[in-house]
């Protein structure tokens, strides 16, 4: 197993040993890409942390707000391409830019 997928194994784990409530895990599975999604709550706060093929990740607070098809969540601070994320009734996880869906990530 490669260095990085350990490295991401052991976070996960992590995780869920410091008290996290884990919401979910999907994968973007659009060509070239491979990016892995955690969606987890610590205290009141809302994060998606996500991982890289290259090993590198991002950890983004949320804002969170309920709409028809589940809860929209969209990155606190600056957002250069206007994307958020769309969390369904039925825990699929969505990525829309204005009123279009970019793509549906797998669930893990």
């Amino acid at each position: 197993m490669p260095v990085v997928d350990k490295r991401k194994r052991l976070f996960w784990q992590d995780l869920e040993k410091e008290g996290r409530k884990i919401l979910g895990r999907w994968v973007d599975e659009r060509p070239l890409l491979g990016e892995k999604l955690t969606l987890f709550q610590e205290n009141d706060a809302w994060f998606l942390e996500t991982w890289y093929r290259d090993g590198c990740h991002s950890l983004d607070e949320l804002t969170v707000t309920k709409v028809a098809q589940g809860m929209k969540l969209e990155t606190k601070g600056e957002n250069l391409f206007e994307e958020y994320f769309v969390l369904t009734t039925d825990n699929r996880l969505k990525c829309w830019n204005d009123n279009v869906c970019l793509y549906t990530a797998r669930k893990l």
